[in-house]
């Protein structure tokens, strides 16, 4: 039986009380009114895995989480669908506990699987290096001055949201000041080359605007997308020759800058105060080691070792006779 809810037909014969869970909740959306799409997507969700569940000869009251977890297995979907199909089944249960139809089920609090961290891939020092040569060999141009305040944006650490929203206004002098997350003001120091490309982005971006990158497919006086600052900064690891990656957006560049500065200074406070964190546990998330840092690393626990062997007992072999 197919049980991709994608796929499956709206009309499939349910039990009668599968089919009750079902109306409870169309009744509830029908009553917050949520979005058409949304219940319908949800209501094929719950058609799908009933269909499965009465294959199984499973009653409402005898679904465990093992067996929802063995559904979404076999469905083979993403992590983040395979999340939104669980908390489904869970908005269901839990209407349907509150209404009385079932008096007990271990699905009430079941909770989606934790994700697992992907390995991030970084820039190394020499391919930002390269991507700064090609900026500094760009003929002068709107885009060329684009390009090189982004990248020493993205040398501040700044977010996708900090760089995407930045305002003119922010841009004072030596001095750039930046609404961070939770609402706080960061300055960062702001250099000749930010200055001066600063300057001659302002008199080549044409049309007055508040932002310093213009939404272009916006009639209003309107900051970019996303998207639209992922493909800026895909067109500045081009500069540099890189194309390995598959991401190029601000988040990588925090990644990279991260793993940098604590191959150069070993010191996790000072990344975390540079990124602008409050926690080190967050900043531990951002340093990404490679396998030759890993083999250094052995390499001088091993010369701490010999150094207190030589310390302790010489070069001579104890004879232990």
């Amino acid at each position: 039986m197919n049980t991709d809810p994608d796929s499956s037909p709206s009309n499939l014969p349910l039990s009668s009380d599968y089919r009750k869970f079902l109306d409870l909740f169309l009744s509830h959306c029908a009553g917050r009114q949520l979005s058409p799409t949304g219940t319908k997507h949800r209501k094929l969700v719950w058609i799908a895995f009933s269909a499965w569940c009465v294959e199984a000869g499973l009653s409402p009251g005898q679904v465990s989480k093992l067996l929802v977890y063995t559904w979404i297995e076999s469905l083979r979907i993403s992590q983040n669908t395979s999340n939104n199909y669980i908390l489904t089944i869970r908005q269901i249960y839990r209407l349907a506990f509150e209404e009385g139809l079932i008096l007990k089920s271990p699905l009430l609090n079941i909770k989606p699987p934790r994700k697992t961290k992907k390995n991030v891939d970084v820039l190394s020092a020499e391919e930002i290096g390269r991507i700064e040569s090609g900026l500094r060999n760009a003929r002068p141009s709107r885009r060329a001055f684009r390009d090189r305040i982004l990248f020493e944006l993205a040398l501040l650490s700044l977010r996708t949201d900090e760089i995407r929203t930045l305002k003119w206004s922010c841009v004072k002098g030596d001095t750039l000041t930046v609404i961070v997350k939770g609402r706080k003001l960061r300055k960062f120091p702001i250099g000749d080359e930010l200055r001066f490309a600063f300057s001659e982005y302002a008199k080549l971006q044409g049309e007055a605007s508040c932002y310093v990158f213009r939404n272009q497919k916006s009639a209003l006086d309107a900051a970019p997308d996303e998207s639209s600052i992922r493909w800026f900064f895909k067109g500045l690891l081009k500069r540099g020759g890189v194309i390995r990656l598959s991401y190029a957006g601000p988040h990588l560049w925090r990644h990279s800058v991260a793993t940098i500065l604590y191959r150069k200074t070993n010191n996790l406070k000072t990344v975390r105060d540079y990124l602008g964190h409050v926690y080190l546990s967050t900043t531990q998330g951002y340093i990404h080691l490679s396998d030759e840092d890993m083999m250094e690393s052995l390499k001088e626990i091993k010369e701490v070792v010999e150094d207190e062997r030589q310390k302790n007992f010489g070069d001579g072999v104890e004879d232990h006779a």
